[in-house]
Formats: structure tokens, sequence, C-alpha cells
């Protein structure tokens, strides 16, 4: 792995060495990206519901309802 380093960023790719490298770095970039995808759709879930399931929250200010509308925008947009 460290040699593949040293080789890598002593100069250009090599085209041999192009396509798996660009497959392997798009492969170790995928699972944190789906990781973090996941987290946000539980937060926006977990505000949704907290703006919903308090009585009266919504009546409180607009603001509350921009934020809960901006929320439901979010997750429609997730899926």
């Amino acid at each position: 792995m460290q040699s593949k380093l040293k080789r890598l960023f002593a100069g250009p790719v090599p085209q041999a060495l192009r396509q798996g490298f660009y497959a392997d770095t798009a492969r170790s970039a995928w699972r944190p990206a789906i990781i973090v995808g996941a987290l946000v759709v539980v937060f926006e879930l977990v505000m949704i519901l907290t703006s919903l399931l308090q009585p009266g929250v919504l009546a409180q200010s607009s603001s509350r309802k921009v934020y809960l509308l901006l929320y439901v925008i979010l997750f429609a947009l997730r899926w």
C-alpha cells in the first residue's frame, strides 16, 4: 500500500493503474457516504417527529413551521 502511494504521489498515475485507482477510490468513499446519508435521514425524521408530537409547537411561531417544511422537503428529496 505504501509503495502504491509513493508511486501515486511521485507523478501522474500511469495509464495501467488508473482504472484500478479510480475504482478503489470510489469504493472506499461509498461506504462513508451511505452512513452519513442514513444519519441525515434519521435526524430529519427525528426533527419532523419532535415538531409534530409537541402540542402547540407549530402554533407558536412561523419559523418553526418553516423549519418543519424544510425538513419534510429534505426528507422527500432524499427518497
